[in-house]
């Protein structure tokens, strides 16, 4: 295929959004398509009969560019009435060769995707790619391969697109307005489309490594792809790829990393928190500090070698209310430790566990269609995909409510303390302590997922004259599944680490035992075991402590649509189109806990008469076994049916000042089970001025219905809460649920835009659009501190009801964080985007060509209101919200014959760590600065027999190494604070990518 050809195919291809297949495979020859080929070609028939012809071809390095109004532009979203933003495949490996949401988390309009590396380590999207378009739940943008919908990677309801055949894929659309009435639910923020090349022929193959500057996170990545006609009607497609990223242990050698927090300013005056490095937590160490008030053993600490030593409060630290977090002294901070490592600065050493978990993916595609006629095509394909991660953790600790009781009695207690505890009537004390992998924290959590979905469907063009000559059917059915499984290796027992803590001697034998054997035969096997002191416990004890749990989870969806579209009339400014259709889906999960021992037992109690006592306050009434885990058995589904209807009305056309202005209407009505009926629907002008100016604009209703996880999902947390009772700032329990009585959330969406082409400046577009989203009944939680506050503010019996305390001591022992309609959330902003590209002169004649691309997002406002509570705005918090005000990427492109250049800058706004606070007020140094990367990417391509191409590449990712900008955010519970927003900047560094590509 010549360039002419090729641009002339892809230009089609651009005007057939959604259209992966063919132009006819799916009902989207809707509203945003019809429009989009009429701009084109006039009509729906002659753009159907333009892509039926087009020739087939390689993956994405042929498709770079499209014909728009006789310039010369890539594939942009120019030429459609609602804002689209098209990246070609080989765009998309120049911008990041490794995983697909490398590339797309440069595109600014997403924000806080979920990566590999950035998504905790036993969370149920551990090693997942979720998008998440402007910022408002990756559960709002749907996600969509060659225009149907997969069967969601876990309960969350998300797709990861990790496991769609990156080898075949030829671009990625995003409809960043609200798209539900033509895409379907889910569809809030927008619609992200992956289109496969399915005319692919040949075969190509691709090897490439990786690693960043400190010779970690190394990373493997192969594929391997190719079609062939079958006969002289089918081709099949198929695809193969594997990838593997080695995890990070610790952040040694990245000297951006300061523990960098807040504490409490204790001068009496200025703010009321100080920006300082080095922050610790005076609330636990290693070896454990004694909570005995009132004593003169408070506040000893066991050192190594379990000898007890005064704690040294640092600077700024608070020993009464408020913040725990301290500069020096004998605090701890476990995002700095490592067994290993120990410095003056950090004499604890520097964080263990892994900051970047192991990954591995391995997925495979094969579609086969075959031509029963030239009216009638017919499909199968399979999409299989299994991942796993692999990560240590940190987690486990004991203060507040989780502190062990240590009882006087203890042998393994220092003879001084015991003295003491006699001299005093000292019965007992809290043993505050972070426990490390020197002893019971060695935890580790193994998610593996795998995916199988399968579909078959048709595509039917009919004839024989009459009202529905020409028009196209299309039906599929889709099957799909995935088993996600989650170990949780060598996790602290609830049931058995209190009573291995509580060691006495036992009188008959004089050897140190568990004080619940001298009662009861239920645990004659218990073995004691030494925490005062780092390091000091037995293995046997540690095995008898340390427990094995797994979590099964098995998400299931089918799906069936059928639809027709075509020209119904010749109105009098042009053809009108129609589309129509109905569809179907159904989702379940099965979720599971198990050993059967471990999980869904009788509620954890203290028993004197079985000789248990010491329980934490945080165990009492829980019914699993394991410390941080408290999930529950649960079956659910639910379905919704669905019946839509679109059209394109052209309504103006060679007028003066009107080239053409088309109208089109979209309606879906769907009907959830357990949440009744709703209705989405769209209406949009698309105004070709003349050959320079386009206006554009979309009103539309989208809405959605509530997850499996939003509806059925029960599992517990820790988590951290400022009590306002108690003045006081503590780490606490949640109860994070679902509620099948939650409504649909629905949203009214605004689009207003131009595009720009102006024909005396040869190979320029840009586009400008604005959209504002009000979303009301919007499902999510309201959070333990909005629940916690709103309660002791208003009193309100809808807050109170969910905060349960301690009778005695007032303090929050759960807080029931269930889903719920949270009344409104409203996101509004601008995007522009400008493409410029033309053949160039600078050292050949004819061989040379540069691009330039050009994409900024700015948020005017990301807000969130719960009933009874003013709105609360994000826009500007980079610290923890991830929201900056303004986002831009840029990247030109140079090519000389078989050599290829590509340079990409990014960059984010400066912020604020936290909204709420007030620079002078509440905090010392509130800001963020903003920041830029570069990547850098050189190529050059060589012939390989006759008709083969190979390609050697070298890409350079944060080419200057820029350090991510600190934020102050390091919090004492779980200490996973690393002081920056790693969902939002680059936290691993300068790495480098070698690769090498064959295609024949």
């Amino acid at each position: 295929m010549n360039a002419e050809s090729r641009r002339e195919a892809a230009s089609v291809a651009q005007g057939n959004l959604g259209q992966g297949r063919a132009p006819s495979r799916h009902f989207v020859r809707s509203a945003v398509a019809a429009a989009v080929a009429c701009a084109l070609s006039g009509s729906l028939a002659s753009t159907a009969n333009a892509q039926a012809q087009q020739p087939a071809q390689g993956p994405s390095p042929q498709i770079e560019e499209v014909t728009v109004t006789g310039t010369l532009i890539r594939a942009s979203g120019m030429e459609t009435p609602t804002p689209v933003t098209v990246v070609q495949a080989q765009e998309l490996g120049n911008m990041a060769p490794g995983e697909l949401i490398d590339a797309l988390d440069k595109l600014p309009q997403f924000l806080n995707n979920t990566k590999p590396t950035t998504a905790a380590s036993k969370a149920d999207s551990a090693g997942a790619s979720n998008l998440n378009m402007r910022a408002i739940g990756s559960k709002r943008t749907l996600v969509l391969l060659d225009g149907q919908r997969i069967v969601p990677s876990n309960r969350l309801g998300l797709v990861d697109i990790n496991l769609f055949p990156e080898a075949l894929l030829q671009r990625v659309e995003t409809v960043t307005g609200g798209a539900s009435a033509a895409y379907g639910t889910d569809a809030v923020a927008g619609v992200v489309n992956f289109v496969l090349n399915d005319n692919y022929t040949g075969f190509e193959t691709h090897l490439q490594g990786g690693m960043t500057e400190h010779n970690d996170n190394k990373t493997y990545e192969f594929s391997a792809a190719g079609g062939t006609d079958v006969g002289e009607r089918g081709h099949v497609i198929a695809s193969f790829e594997r990838f593997n990223a080695d995890r990070i242990d610790n952040l040694n050698g990245r000297d951006w990393y300061k523990g960098i927090g807040t504490v409490t300013n204790t001068s009496g005056s200025g703010p009321r928190l100080l920006t300082r490095p080095n922050v610790v937590s005076s609330l636990y160490t290693p070896g454990g500090i004694i909570d005995a008030p009132g004593t003169s053993i408070d506040h000893l600490y066991f050192n190594d070698f379990g000898q007890p030593v005064p704690f040294v409060f640092g600077e700024d630290a608070t020993t009464t209310t408020g913040t725990h977090n301290m500069v020096g002294g004998s605090g701890f901070n476990p995002t700095n430790y490592d067994l290993s490592i120990s410095t003056p600065a950090f004499p604890h050493g520097t964080r263990s566990g892994s900051f970047v978990p192991d990954s591995e993916r391995a997925n495979g595609f094969v579609r086969f269609s075959y031509d029963v006629n030239d009216k009638v095509k017919v499909y199968a394909d399979a999409l299989i995909g299994d991942t796993k991660t692999d990560s240590v953790g940190t987690l486990p600790l004991g203060h507040s409510i989780w502190a062990l009781t240590a009882y006087r009695d203890n042998p393994f207690l220092p003879a001084e303390i015991q003295q003491a505890m006699v001299d005093e009537n000292i019965p007992s004390f809290k043993l505050q302590r972070y426990h490390t992998e020197a002893d019971i924290a060695q935890d580790r959590f193994i998610m593996k997922n795998a995916t199988r979905s399968y579909t078959a469907g048709f595509d039917w063009t009919l004839g024989g004259g009459g009202f529905f000559d020409g028009w196209s059917v299309q039906g599929y059915y889709q099957t799909g599944k995935n088993d996600n499984h989650l170990d949780f290796n060598d996790f602290n027992r609830t049931d058995r680490l209190p009573l291995a803590m509580d060691a006495v001697v036992d009188p008959s034998t004089g050897d140190i035992v568990c004080r619940v054997t001298l009662f009861s035969d239920a645990y004659d096997d218990c073995v004691p075991i030494n925490l005062f002191g780092r390091g000091r416990a037995s293995q046997a004890a540690i095995d008898w402590v340390n427990g094995d749990m797994d979590v099964d989870a098995r998400v299931k969806q089918d799906n069936a649509q059928f639809s027709a579209s075509g020209e119904a009339f010749d109105g009098w400014a042009g053809p009108i189109s129609l589309a129509f259709g109905v569809s179907w889906r159904e989702q379940s999960i099965h979720h599971r806990i198990g050993p059967a021992d471990l999980a869904n037992q009788a509620p954890l109690a203290n028993d004197a008469a079985q000789g248990i006592r010491g329980i934490p306050l945080a165990w009492l009434g829980t019914n699993d076994r394991l410390s941080f885990v408290d999930l529950d058995n649960y079956d659910g589904s639910f379905d919704v049916k669905e019946i839509f209807a679109e059209s394109l009305i052209p309504l103006v056309s060679d007028k003066p000042f009107v080239k053409q202005l088309n109208l089109s209407l979209a309606a879906r009505l769907a009907d959830y089970e357990g949440s009744g009926n709703i209705t989405a629907n769209k209406v949009g002008l698309d105004w070709r001025v003349n050959d320079t100016w386009r206006v554009r604009t979309t009103v539309s209703r989208d809405v959605r219905a509530a997850s499996l996880e939003e509806r059925f999902d029960r599992q517990g947390q820790g988590t951290s809460v400022d009590d306002p009772l108690l003045a006081n700032r503590y780490t606490t329990f949640q109860l994070r649920g679902g509620n099948p009585n939650v409504s649909p959330e629905v949203a009214d969406t605004v689009t207003l835009g131009a595009v720009f082409q102006p024909r005396n400046i040869e190979g320029l577009s840009m586009s400008l659009d604005w959209y504002d989203i009000d979303m009301s009944d919007s499902i999510d939680f309201i959070g333990v501190q909005e629940i916690v506050d709103q309660c002791f503010d208003t009193g309100s019996a809808a807050f109170c009801n969910r905060v349960h305390r301690d009778p005695a001591t007032q303090i929050i022992t759960l807080v029931e964080n269930t889903f719920a309609n949270v009344n409104k959330r409203a996101v509004s902003g601008v995007d522009l985007e400008v493409d410029y590209t033309r053949p160039i002169n600078l050292f050949t004649t004819g061989a040379e060509s540069l691009s330039w691309r050009f994409l900024a997002s700015r948020l005017n406002e990301n807000s969130t209101t719960v009933a009874g509570a003013p709105k609360r705005d994000l826009v500007g918090e980079v610290g923890l919200a991830g929201l900056p005000e303004l986002q831009m990427t840029t990247n030109v492109t140079y090519r000389n014959g078989p050599f290829g250049l590509f340079l990409q800058g990014r960059w984010i706004d400066s912020g604020v760590a936290d909204i709420d606070y007030v620079e002078g007020v509440d905090i010392d140094d509130n800001s963020v600065e903003s920041v830029f990367y570069t990547d850098l990417r050189a190529s050059y391509t060589g012939k390989f027999g006759q008709d083969g191409e190979w390609e050697a590449f070298l890409h350079v990712a944060n080419l200057t190494d820029k350090d991510p900008p600190l934020v102050p955010g390091w919090s004492d519970f779980g200490g996973t604070g690393i002081g920056t927003n790693e969902n939002l900047y680059d936290v691993l560094g300068r790495r480098f990518t070698v690769g090498f590509r064959l295609r024949y």
